[in-house]
């Protein structure tokens, strides 16, 4: 059975009117004899070579919505339908087809230049160049951390190094009550009181002080020491009154603040005792 039909479009906002393109739906508008003909089976009949040319989306009786993926004038034709039972030839006439692609650039020889790139093509998967540049400002992110990382573990392996400097055979406690005794004829400079007492920290908690700044002795003393809660705090508050202390030195306040270094250094050796 043949039917003769004729090509409308469909008008659909954003598009030009009446202008075919690629992918575009369009019907065909059929006269002729169909009875019998099962238009909801309907499939369309093309051979391998042209089975991308049109694809079939919907049919009933008298039209028929089709998409074509060819572009230029296209010359009549005829495409076969067919329910499994039945066969339907539709001729169809000539139309046009716009591409929606832009016209190949040539150069001044007339030679069609290839099409510049789109993004990257990786893995066989295409994707915007601005994802290119979130993947690279993403890695060198990761990598600026893993650097960061890798530079901080090497200057805290230098550091802990360099503990074995402050060795000695005295204790810790003896070596410091040892240096006081001799600054007690000097009336206790504050900033020897506080280099010694350093010393002694460095010793007993084994903690690089002299490289580190205040936060990063508290995570290093938190880290190494978890349980020593109120140590921790107690120290913090004197590391910090002893450098306001050099700031600006006062012989009484250096002698009202011994007491609370001794007190410190004897609840520490204590402390550590029990933990041992």
């Amino acid at each position: 059975m043949e039917l003769n039909c004729q090509i409308s479009i469909p008008e659909i906002p954003g598009l030009e009117f009446n202008q075919l393109t690629v992918g575009r739906p369009f019907d065909l508008l059929c006269q002729g004899e169909t009875a019998g003909f099962n238009f909801s089976q309907a499939q369309l009949i093309l051979d391998v070579e042209h089975k991308h040319d049109f694809n079939l989306k919907k049919a009933t009786a008298g039209k028929i919505e089709m998409v074509t993926y060819l572009t230029g004038d296209i010359e009549p034709t005829v495409v076969k339908i067919s329910d499994s039972v039945q066969e339907l030839d539709l001729k169809i006439p000539a139309f046009k087809v716009i591409s929606v692609l832009p016209a190949p650039q040539k150069n001044e020889e007339g030679v069609v230049q290839p099409p510049e790139p789109f993004g990257y093509n990786i893995l066989n998967i295409q994707w915007p160049a601005s994802y290119t540049v979130i993947f690279i400002v993403l890695l060198c992110a990761l990598i600026a951390g893993l650097v960061n990382q890798a530079l901080r573990a090497r200057r805290f392996r230098r550091l802990n190094s360099e503990l074995k400097d402050y060795e000695s055979a005295l204790s810790p406690d003896s070596q410091f009550y040892k240096h006081l005794r001799l600054l007690d004829k000097r009336k206790y400079p504050i900033k020897e009181v506080e280099r010694q007492f350093h010393i002694y920290v460095i010793r007993r908690y084994q903690v690089p002080l002299f490289g580190l700044s205040p936060s990063e002795t508290t995570k290093f003393l938190k880290k190494t020491w978890p349980t020593l809660i109120l140590e921790r705090r107690d120290l913090k508050n004197i590391l910090s009154d002893l450098k306001k202390m050099t700031v600006q030195e006062s012989v009484d306040e250096t002698q009202k603040y011994l007491r609370k270094l001794y007190d410190f250094v004897d609840r520490t050796e204590e402390k550590m005792r029990g933990l041992s």
